[in-house]
């Protein structure tokens, strides 16, 4: 798909997927606010499909039932300097959930809460996170800032504040993933 959407503001939304804006393959988001959506399953906010990529663009207070409160990534999708806070998922990924192959850089993930795993960001295996902030984040199980599900990298990162009920108050690492040059500090884990 070569379709771009700029400029947007999406408010009250509700659908299964993406709430506020689904992006099928390809499409790209610029410069928009998602706020006060809900999705019944996956995105609370925005959706992303395969290769398809958001930037430049605040998400904030949106819920999903399933995963993916603020954004739920597909495949080789890109999450560019986006601010997403204040975001629920009842399962993983309060701020927002990586298919394998996603990436999120040079954005600020606050503030946002998963039921799961991941209260900033669940992300499985191949996705990239880099240079981003992921601060005041809640999981109600492991990760409370960032989960990492299978191989990731994780670089450049701040991860402050966040809170998990059972471990990794500021990461949790499912497998072998490689965490270079982050800043972590005053994160908790109920199970530490």
């Amino acid at each position: 798909s070569n379709a771009v959407a700029q400029g947007l503001a999406l408010r009250g939304g509700q659908a299964t997927d993406g709430g506020g804006l689904y992006l099928g393959d390809g499409a790209k988001a610029w410069d928009c606010a998602v706020y006060s959506n809900r999705a019944s399953a996956q995105g609370g906010g925005v959706y992303l499909g395969a290769g398809s990529e958001i930037g430049d663009s605040t998400v904030t207070r949106n819920a999903a039932d399933g995963r993916g409160g603020g954004v739920y990534a597909s495949s080789g999708a890109f999450i560019r300097d986006c601010t997403v806070s204040e975001n629920r998922a009842a399962s993983h990924g309060g701020g927002g959930y990586l298919q394998p192959g996603a990436t999120a850089t040079n954005g600020t993930w606050s503030a946002n809460n998963a039921a799961g795993d991941g209260g900033g960001l669940y992300a499985e295996s191949a996705c990239r996170v880099g240079a981003v902030s992921v601060t005041d984040n809640v999981s109600s199980n492991r990760g409370g800032g960032i989960f990492l599900a299978g191989v990731c990298d994780l670089g450049g990162c701040v991860l402050a504040g966040n809170r998990a009920a059972s471990s990794g108050g500021g990461f949790f690492a499912g497998g072998a993933s490689t965490a270079r040059f982050c800043r972590i500090s005053g994160n908790t884990a109920q199970n530490a």
